[in-house]
């Protein structure tokens, strides 16, 4: 079955390294593929000796050279910390390693010869993480297409950061959840901003997008979710496992925000369409709208804290509205301008991750 790899990890049980692909199905089922590996480095053949004595190790012999034509054997160990630790161990004593910082997991990829897609062969069942889940199958790299699921989502937020509503736009789901006890349309009504967090990680999970996007996402959106779920005591769980995920705010102007969600790709597409290298006068959302779109968003502010205040208070439809409006134009955006399909290209010419492209 030919599927396209969406994120890369490996996970350690009972003292064994295993790689984790996961991704999406030609069929439009989510996997994920779990194969064993042991990681390894080279060193010369001449210093084999003397590496002996800085550590247990095992080895193997093998017909690759050095550049210089010198002979190297493999060295083979059981997790990938051990890499690192055994690589400073060799340096300190003047023993060179070739290819000891090629990551775990891009060394997997690597050695298949898989390159985004991935034809993948062997039995499955399913899990509370994924419709297909592969325990030791046959992997080779793929060729075709395969459609991903992409989340466009947006908030609305009181001036002191309390969520008033997030609207969320996925292929033909599109509502909003909102702190109400009004009956509204396209809506999800709440009884509190808790309960609000808690339909949308469910609903999150539902929905299961391989990609998840919005404008200024991480840096805004995802930095006040995660503040918001300490107040309550809410996981803050965008990925396909069960632990927390990581968001890492970056300030400079050369460094971007990441999020680090298991088994999905968290895409700021502000940040993903200026790293393009599309050129816009500023990279407001009403500015990429009318640039690819012609469209703007459906209400202009002047002072958009207080007027979205006003807006929760006296005119809960619009905010519905304008809120659903942001991560549409978001998706319409990506679409139009063809960025997200180039990714998925490139990641298929590079063997890269959609993040990382």
């Amino acid at each position: 079955m030919l599927g396209f790899i969406v994120d890369a990890t490996y996970r350690i049980k009972d003292g064994r390294a295993y790689v984790c692909l996961f991704g999406r199905l030609k069929n439009g089922e989510s996997f994920l593929t779990v194969n064993y590996l042991r990681p390894y480095f080279f060193i010369l053949e001449k210093d084999l000796k003397t590496a002996s004595k800085v550590d247990n190790f095992e080895y193997e012999k093998c017909r690759y050279k050095n550049f210089d034509g010198e002979k190297v054997v493999k060295v083979v160990l059981d997790i990938p910390k051990d890499v690192v630790e055994m690589r400073k161990e060799l340096s300190e004593k003047k023993i060179k390693s070739y290819e000891a910082d090629i990551r775990f997991v891009r060394r997997f990829l690597m050695d298949k010869n898989i390159q985004g897609y991935v034809d993948i062969d062997g039995d499955y069942e399913s899990n509370e993480e994924v419709d297909r889940y592969y325990l030791e199958p046959e992997l080779k790299g793929g060729k075709g297409k395969v459609d991903l699921k992409v989340l466009s989502m947006d908030i609305e937020t009181s001036p002191k950061d309390e969520i008033y509503s997030i609207s969320v736009v996925c292929g033909d789901y599109k509502k909003v959840l909102i702190d109400s006890n009004k009956k509204l349309k396209k809506a999800i009504s709440c009884k509190s901003e808790e309960d609000l967090l808690e339909r949308f990680f469910l609903l999150l999970q539902e929905l299961d997008p391989d990609i998840i996007t919005g404008w200024n996402l991480i840096d805004f959106d995802l930095k006040v979710i995660r503040k918001r779920c300490k107040k309550y005591e809410i996981p803050f769980r965008f990925g396909k496992d069960f632990g927390e995920s990581r968001l890492t705010i970056k300030k400079g102007f050369f460094d971007s925000s990441t999020m680090k969600a298991t088994g999905r790709q968290i895409i700021d597409a502000m940040d993903f369409l200026r790293r393009s290298f599309v050129k816009l006068t500023d990279y407001k959302l009403d500015t990429a709208a009318e640039h690819f779109l012609g469209e703007k968003k459906l209400v202009e502010f002047t002072d958009k804290g207080k007027e979205i205040t006003e807006l929760f208070e006296k005119n809960q439809q619009k905010l519905v509205d304008y809120n659903l409006k942001d991560s549409q134009l978001v998706i319409d955006i990506l679409d139009k301008s063809g960025i997200l399909d180039l990714t998925i290209k490139r990641s298929s010419l590079t063997g890269l991750l959609l993040s990382e492209v």
